[in-house]
């Protein structure tokens, strides 16, 4: 959503930044520096962040369908709106990435992601803010996001206020990023999948999904999610429904045939 004054790491490919990353200047300080790290590095940004209501809803979207692609992953976090930490001991060095996931992080991470703690930068980094909301520019950021190291970026333009395709996916091979292949299915159509996910972004003109190709089905938004229970428990009502009118008509039956018993008459021959 927002990068809090997106921090370069350098001026450009040649820079001192861009050839050691955040990692190796961390294990570089000396032991004793490293022990008394007492710098507070906050969870809250100082900029309020620029957010319609398009821009809040594809979020919150694509973020309920990453909960449930991890729900059955325990290595897999899931992050939103997560200040991330570059370089130790400088909390100018920040980027607020709107969603990431990061796999086997090293340590638990708490209210902020600092990547010399976790043992890596996150493993897949979404931006989907409209261009006119985005604190910093897509392609600063996605610099950044490659001197970082972060194997995929992707970034969807919900407004569609730049030219060029919205949605747009990148790998990171050998330093660089390269765009990965889109296909279309009819005019507007756009579809993208992510190597290290697996899974196809899926933009049909109006909205962005994440697609599940092993289970052939579109991963559930917050919305939808709840819809299904709703359908579940309604479900689960009808059936218990049916249960106590059955098991009504068998009582009464029961306590009829008891009841020409009781007179002496043969139940059978009463039918």
């Amino acid at each position: 959503m927002s990068a809090n004054d997106v921090q370069q790491c350098g001026s450009g490919p040649e820079s001192s930044a861009a050839r050691t990353s955040p990692l190796e200047l961390a294990d570089s300080l000396a032991p004793p520096l490293r022990e008394l790290d007492e710098v507070v590095y906050p969870y809250e940004d100082d900029i309020a962040m620029a957010c319609g209501p398009l821009h809040e809803q594809v979020t919150v979207d694509t973020r309920d369908a990453l909960e449930n692609y991890c729900a059955s992953r325990p290595n897999a976090y899931r992050g939103m709106d997560m200040l991330v930490y570059y370089e130790r001991y400088d909390i100018t060095k920040r980027v607020t990435p709107d969603l990431f996931i990061v796999f086997d992080a090293r340590r638990p991470i708490g209210r902020n992601y600092r990547i010399w703690d976790a043992g890596k930068p996150p493993d897949v980094v979404w931006e989907l803010a409209p261009y006119s909301d985005m604190k910093g520019d897509p392609e600063e950021k996605k610099e950044l996001y490659r001197q970082l190291g972060v194997p995929e970026y992707w970034w969807y333009d919900s407004s569609g206020e730049l030219d060029g395709p919205r949605l747009q996916g990148f790998q990171l091979v050998n330093g660089r990023y390269r765009r990965l292949p889109a296909s279309r299915r009819g005019r507007n159509s756009r579809w993208v999948k992510s190597p290290l996910l697996g899974l196809e972004h899926r933009f049909n003109g109006q909205r962005l999904r994440l697609w599940d190709p092993s289970a052939r089905e579109y991963l559930r938004t917050g919305r939808e999610a709840e819809q299904g229970r709703l359908r579940e428990r309604k479900g689960r009502l009808r059936e218990r429904k049916g249960r106590l009118e059955a098991e009504a008509e068998n009582a009464e039956l029961r306590a009829r045939i008891a009841e020409l018993e009781a007179s002496g008459a043969n139940p059978r021959s009463q039918a």
